[in-house]
């Protein structure tokens, strides 16, 4: 039953049903779970509660509390590689995960205020990433306070060699930059001389100095231009290079010529400058190319940050993952992932292979079993001997696949072509213009608007930024996860008719809600039931921990605890023995899971336990239905429990395929050419990868991710709106980047034919047109950025 009013929680000031109180002087204070509660109090323990006179309402969260072991940060290894010493202190950075606002910059800055050891810690607000320098105390201590006071701290690890690399080369880029900016700037002032009216000696002096400091630009600079063209000249392919490339060798021997006649088609100043701003727009394009490619990293989604290894004197230490090889013997304790492919030495447990095998509940593992990595463990320690490290596991073999096996899009190749198709018409054009305006006027006039003309039309902004635009979607996506496998997704996503959405986890929350009232169940019965599944990793104990939360019960000590996988839990308390299992009596027709809490062989309570409808499933219905995409609800689950989804978010029931075997869900996905299939696990992988498009929710990355176009790592019906939402802002921006370029390149043609546009314009023009559409290709993402990271249903 809801509630008569809402109120906020008094941290983060969202709205909350069910309170924490506490009491504060003469006011109670309230919060929406113990994380804000946790903080609040060391806000006050240390008189930092100034940090509300700071807070805003903007985004904010409640604390998500992870219990994430930092040892590894400790590691004499880790410490050597990653750490800066300056004179007897450590300094160390941390991207900070949560940042929201002004209060939360000003409470990371007072770390030093909650422990002596540390020195400074400094926000870089552009990057989020926070310094700190420390002496007298652990690494690990640090990051395990940043994750208290309510921000997720991801250590910043820069592989140094690779990192030297890109620096060498980015220097030699402002390098080429700098001398053509050094040269352009010294060949102006003697170019503003000579149209100032400098005549005679003056202006052959000054010509020959321009002559003089174009040769470095010309030669050095524009080094790479030459180099990508020739090697566009030997596969026999037309590139954006090769007109450009045309021009500048033309435009100096031509320049050469007229400073040795003593003619007045001196185009140093010209060349210098579109060297400078076409290199100049190119690595602008590049940076932000290499920045969008590294943000996508596939493998934090599945990998364990560290692990226990065995070391020499028989002690398990925890280490970074990196330094795992095969033949070492780790540790995985309960609620950890497996960090590597191996073998089961020894323990039992239940592990969570969700991630490869779709499957929501655990599997029962021993002693020679294999596990692999991503696995979740879930109920005992295990010992496994390392068969293959992380970057040769079976995951990042199948991540690998995704990120080689990128389709080129219809759109794509479209603009690919159609930029040839501009080197080609501009070749063409230009060697027109020379010979009508050869015959009409004379060969300086013939030669300028010939050069004018190859500069101008060159398709540099079409051939750069659309591919850029595709990975930066991908990219964006990525950051929510949602992995695209390719450019031709976007497209077929949008001219897709129909979309089949697989009930469980998708258009509900996949988790189990209790339905039963506890509320007559006595405090100490209470205290039991939430004991003994506070020590059960399995979902259907996290739920109930959940739901009991809320009665503010406090955990009791519990005796001969035992979790019997696939079974349930037991354990004593006093003289009494209690028992939680699966309910064995379930009616035929019922929807959800009931489960027996059992003391001293009766029976106490039945629990009833529900997958609700989520709260935002209506709201995408309709949007579908506004996008003209026909929803149907295609499951393998009851009819009765189909139909009651249907009918709750307004599907059709001619629109309802329940109780469907894969090689059936896989029949009716066929017969729809273009249509889209949601779905997760082994079960729908034959749909899947038969649809237009196949998206993958959560579940089986193994087998998503090789039969699937769209892999989402969250689950929830929501994902769904920003994906389709998300992927026509993409094509619009591409089809605007077109519609751009080709009425750039028209209008370029117009003004070089009447001679409105010299030489120096178009140099000027062109790399401009490029930095204008990079300008509102950067825009659109950072408005597709804040699109994909609100709640915008």
């Amino acid at each position: 039953m809801k509630p008569e009013h809402i109120i906020n929680c008094d941290h983060c000031y969202n709205p909350i049903q069910h309170p924490f109180s506490l009491g504060v002087g003469q006011e109670i204070k309230h919060f929406c779970c113990t994380g804000c509660l946790r903080v609040y109090e060391i806000l006050k323990k240390n008189d930092l509660q100034e940090y509300y006179t700071f807070k805003d309402n903007r985004d904010l969260r409640p604390v998500d509390f992870k219990s994430e072991s930092f040892a590894y940060l400790d590691g004499r290894e880790f410490q050597a590689e990653f750490t800066h010493s300056h004179e007897g202190m450590q300094e160390f950075k941390f991207f900070i995960e949560g940042i929201h606002c002004t209060a939360c910059i000003w409470l990371l800055e007072k770390l030093p205020e909650f422990n002596d050891g540390i020195l400074s810690s400094k926000i870089n607000l552009a990057t989020n990433t926070l310094t700190v320098v420390y002496d007298g105390v652990d690494l690990s201590k640090i990051a395990s306070l940043i994750q208290f006071l309510g921000y997720i701290p991801h250590p910043v690890l820069n592989d140094q060699q690779e990192q030297a690399f890109a620096l060498k080369e980015d220097r030699k880029d402002l390098l080429r930059i700098g001398v053509a900016f050094a040269c352009a700037g010294n060949i102006m002032l003697y170019s503003f001389a000579i149209y100032a009216g400098a005549t005679g000696g003056f202006a052959k002096y000054f010509n020959f100095f321009s002559f003089l400091c174009s040769l470095p630009v010309l030669s050095y600079s524009a080094y790479p231009l030459y180099k990508s063209a020739l090697a566009s000249l030997r596969s026999r392919n037309l590139s954006i290079d090769i007109p450009i490339s045309i021009a500048l060798i033309a435009g100096f021997v031509m320049g050469v010529l007229g400073l040795i006649n003593d003619m007045d088609v001196i185009y140093f100043d010209t060349l210098a400058i579109l060297v400078f701003l076409l290199s100049t727009s190119r690595y602008l394009l590049k940076k932000v190319q290499q920045k969008t490619i590294q943000s996508q990293d596939l493998m934090n989604l599945f990998q364990a940050r560290s692990a226990r290894k065995l070391n020499e004197h028989g002690d398990f230490q925890e280490v970074l993952i990196k330094y795992l090889l095969k033949g070492d013997r780790v540790l995985v304790l309960p609620g950890e992932l497996v960090p590597a492919d191996g073998i089961i030495v020894k323990g039992e447990s239940s592990v969570n292979n969700s991630l490869l095998t779709g499957e929501s509940l655990p599997e029962i593992v021993k002693s020679g079993d294999p596990v692999f990595t991503g696995a979740e463990n879930v109920t005992g320690n295990l010992e496994i001997i390392v068969e293959k490290t992380y970057s040769e596991s079976r995951i990042a073999h199948i991540l690998n696949e995704i990120k080689g096996g990128q389709e080129q899009s219809a759109t794509s190749q479209f603009a690919r072509k159609l930029a040839q198709n501009f080197v080609f018409a501009s070749l063409l054009i230009g060697s027109f213009f020379f010979v009508y305006f050869l015959i009409t006027e004379n060969i300086i006039v013939a030669f300028e608007r010939s050069l004018t003309l190859l500069v101008i039309t060159c398709p540099c902004a079409l051939g750069l930024t659309i591919p850029l635009a595709f990975i930066m979607g991908i990219s964006s996506f990525a950051k929510e996860g949602i992995y695209i496998r390719g450019e031709a997704t976007f497209e077929n996503i949008i001219n897709a008719n129909k979309i089949f959405l697989d009930k469980t986890g998708t258009l509900t929350t996949g988790e189990f809600t209790v339905f039963s009232d506890l509320g007559k169940l006595s405090p100490k019965t209470l205290a039991v039931l939430y004991s003994l599944e506070k020590r059960s990793h399995h979902p259907i104990a996290k739920s109930l921990i959940r739901h009991l939360e809320r009665f503010n019960i406090s955990e009791i000590e519990i005796t001969d605890f035992q979790e019997i996988a696939g079974v349930g839990v037991s354990g004593s308390y006093g003289n009494d023995h209690y028992q939680i299992q699966s309910s064995q009596i379930v009616a035929e027709n019922a929807y959800g899971h009931k489960v027996d809490f059992i003391k001293n062989g009766n029976l106490i309570h039945t629990l009833d336990l529900k997958d609700e409808i989520r709260p935002k499933a209506l709201h995408v219905i309709d949007y579908l239905k506004k996008i003209e995409l026909k929803p149907a609800i295609l499951t393998g689950d009851k009819l009765t429990n189909a139909s009651w989804v249907a009918g709750l978010l307004g599907v059709p029931s001619n629109e309802v395929f329940a109780d469907k075997k894969p090689e059936e869900k896989n029949e009716i996905v066929k017969k729809h050419a273009q249509s889209i299939m949601v779905g997760d696990g082994i079960n729908d992988a034959m749909a899947l990868k038969n649809a237009y498009v196949g998206i993958a929710v959560g579940g089986s990355a193994d087998i998503s991710l090789q039969a699937a176009d769209v892999y989402m790592s969250k689950r929830g019906v929501e994902y769904l709106y920003h994906l389709f939402r998300g992927t026509r802002l993409v094509i619009y921006l591409i089809y605007f980047n077109i519609l751009f370029s080709l009425l750039y390149n028209i209008v370029g043609v117009y003004l070089t034919f009447v001679g409105i546009a010299s030489p120096l314009i178009a140099a000027i023009l062109m790399p401009l047109s490029s930095l204008t559409v990079l300008g509102m290709t950067l825009f659109f993402f950072y408005r597709l950025k804040k699109t994909l990271s609100l709640n915008m249903i």
